[in-house]
C-alpha cells in the first residue's frame, strides 16, 4: 500500500489516479494527522509519497520522521513546490530512500521517483533522468489534469 499525504485536492487526486493505473494500492489522505491515524492502523505501509508542507497540521518532514520510526528504511517520495536550493524543500536529516518530486510534475515523473525509491538497494534513491530536468521542461499539473 502507498500512502499520499496531500493537502491540495486536485494534485492529490492526480497522484491517486497515476498510481493506481500504475498498479499500486492508495491510501489517499489529506494531513499529517490523517497520515498517522492511517498508518498507526496498518502493517501494509510500502512507501509514501507526501508532500512536505500539506498546508495546515503537521508537515510532512514531521510525519515522515514518525513513519520511519516504525520503519526506518521507508521508500518516500517527497513533493513540494520548492526548488532544490530553498530552504523549505531541505531533505537532509530525513534518511532514506527518499527523492524529491518538484512541482509541477507529470505522471512519468511520479512513477519513475516512486519505483526508484521502491527499490532502492543502498538507502538513496537513484538518480532518473526527471530528477536532472529543469522544472520548467516537465509537463505541468495543468497539462496532466487538462
Amino acid at each position: 500500500m502507498i500512502l499520499v499525504v496531500e493537502g491540495q485536492m486536485l494534485v492529490a487526486m492526480m497522484i491517486e489516479d497515476t498510481l493506481r493505473a500504475a498498479g499500486y494500492e492508495v491510501a489517499l489522505t489529506h494531513s499529517g494527522e490523517e497520515a498517522l491515524a492511517w498508518a498507526g492502523a496498518t502493517e501494509q505501509l510500502a512507501a509514501v509519497v507526501i508532500e512536505i508542507h500539506p498546508g495546515h497540521g503537521i508537515d510532512g518532514r514531521s510525519v515522515l520522521h514518525e513513519l520511519r520510526r516504525a520503519n526506518p528504511k521507508l521508500p518516500a517520495v517527497v513533493v513540494t513546490g520548492f526548488g532544490k536550493a530553498a530552504p523549505e524543500a531541505d531533505l537532509r536529516g530525513l534518511g532514506g530512500p527518499t527523492a524529491r518530486l518538484v512541482k509541477p510534475f507529470g505522471c512519468e515523473d511520479l512513477t519513475a521517483a516512486l519505483a526508484g525509491v521502491i527499490s532502492s538497494t543502498n538507502g538513496r534513491a537513484p538518480r532518473t533522468e526527471a530528477a536532472d530536468r529543469d522544472a520548467q521542461l516537465r509537463p505541468s499539473l495543468a497539462y496532466v489534469l487538462g
